[in-house]
């Protein structure tokens, strides 16, 4: 009856814990998503202001579409790992 109970509590642990990651997963996507939309949003306000971009301006921003891509796949691959690494993926 003792091994019963601890492996339904066990069970029931691993369940919400699973609950648990795939709402952070989300949440994650979710606002990394909005984040990238946002400073795409505003590189392009900034392309179409008329005004001719610096050699700087130009470098900063390849620089931070760089950066965009790196830290959404590096935040992808971590999810990937989390998910393995618990079962659900």
């Amino acid at each position: 009856i003792i091994f019963s109970f601890l492996w339904k509590v066990k069970r029931l642990n691993s369940v919400l814990l699973a609950k648990e990651i795939r709402e952070a997963e989300s949440s994650v996507r979710e606002g990394f998503s909005e984040l990238r939309r946002d400073i795409l949003e505003e590189l392009r306000l900034l392309e179409s202001s008329g005004k001719t971009l610096s050699a700087e301006e130009i470098s900063r921003k390849e620089h931070i579409l760089r950066e965009l891509e790196l830290i959404q796949k590096n935040t992808e691959r971590e999810i990937s790992d989390i998910d393995a690494r618990t079962g659900n993926g």
